[in-house]
């Protein structure tokens, strides 16, 4: 579908952001998040991980009656104890998923083995693109 192929279109261009990472980057920065969903509503929705809690702004409430989310956005605040993104889209991500592990891998794959996986990951997704363009 046309949706399917925005995102892995999107998703081979944007690693993911560890959390910890967030409160470094500068406002107008985009991040693609994975966290654990504390609370939503229409206006903004509570995420964490295991090292803090975001605030993500205008939420697809749609995706967020799961127990985890994917989210991409924007930062809009990082000075404040709890930073806050505007999300463009949103993922959910079920009710099993191993956030621990999961922030592990995302911490290895963006130090000290960076380059293994960032051209993996590339390839990864182009193969991904084009198996759904062909399907």
């Amino acid at each position: 579908s046309l949706e399917l192929k925005k995102m892995a279109s999107s998703s081979k261009l944007m690693m993911w952001t560890p959390f910890e990472k967030v409160k470094e980057l500068e406002a107008g920065k985009d991040v693609r998040l994975v966290g654990k969903v504390v609370s939503f509503d229409e206006e903004e929705a509570i995420i964490e991980s295991s090292s803090a809690q975001i605030k993500v702004l205008k939420p697809n409430v749609n995706n967020y009656n799961t127990r985890f989310v994917e989210v991409f956005g924007t930062i809009r605040n990082n000075a404040d104890s709890q930073p806050s993104i505007e999300e463009s889209k949103s993922v959910p991500f079920g009710e099993n998923f191993n956030l621990k592990h999961f922030n592990r891998m995302v911490t290895l794959t963006q130090g000290r083995f960076t380059s293994l996986f960032g051209s993996a990951s590339s390839s990864i997704a182009a193969n991904s693109e084009n198996a759904m363009e062909e399907g």
